[in-house]
């Protein structure tokens, strides 16, 4: 799911889909991107679940998205 601001909630039904669309795509990179850059996010945005937001969360999404 996702909160009025758009992001993925803690509930997230699919890793890595940051606007609750239901897909993991390129919108969902933009979303961490901000997020890493200045946003509030939730948990649910540090895709790789290391404790950490930064690249290496888009580099997981590119990963989810290509399907490697």
């Amino acid at each position: 799911g996702s909160d009025p601001s758009g992001f993925c909630t803690d509930d997230c039904m699919i890793p890595g889909d940051m606007n609750g669309d239901g897909e993991v795509n390129v919108l969902d990179i933009v979303e961490v991107v901000g997020c890493i850059l200045d946003n509030p996010c939730s948990d649910c945005a540090d895709v790789n679940e290391d404790g950490v937001l930064n690249i290496l969360d888009i580099v997981t999404l590119i990963t989810l998205i290509l399907g490697v």
